[in-house]
């Protein structure tokens, strides 16, 4: 349901790519006046995870700049390609078109492993914050 949504909020945009017929996949946010909050406001879910959901949201946009910038919201590579370099691919648009737009990109993570895999990709950490027990990295790259 959840990463449903995030697509859904996304197709319009053209903001989704495939690569190797969805061994990789790259959903970016283009800029938007007031940021990116609230865009999963309609989610019908229980009450505990919501409010979890909305803790991460508010403490990750508090780390996100004011100004415009393009938002990697989800890389996500198939398990049996990984390592193949499909999700630098899949990416590879969304910087493109944050540099084509002189923007910056950004994303967060709480896990160690894809900040060592951003980091290789070129992502630098911006910015850090703890929600319960994650240890969330807001990261940008330089090449947009």
């Amino acid at each position: 349901m959840f990463a449903g949504a995030l697509f859904d909020m996304r197709i319009n945009l053209g903001t989704i790519w495939l690569v190797e017929q969805g061994a990789s996949l790259a959903m970016w946010s283009p800029p938007a006046p007031g940021g990116h909050a609230g865009a999963l406001d309609n989610l019908q879910l229980p009450d505990a995870t919501a409010q979890r959901l909305l803790e991460y949201d508010h403490a990750v946009e508090e780390l996100l700049p004011t100004s415009e910038h393009w938002y990697l919201g989800v890389l996500a590579t198939h398990p049996a390609s990984a390592g193949n370099g499909w999700g630098r691919v899949a990416m590879a648009q969304g910087l493109a078109l944050a540099s084509k737009d002189g923007l910056p990109s950004y994303l967060e993570t709480a896990s160690d492993l894809n900040v060592n895999i951003y980091q290789r990709a070129g992502w630098s950490i911006a910015a850090t914050t703890r929600v319960g027990p994650l240890h969330v990295r807001v990261m940008t790259h330089p090449g947009s």
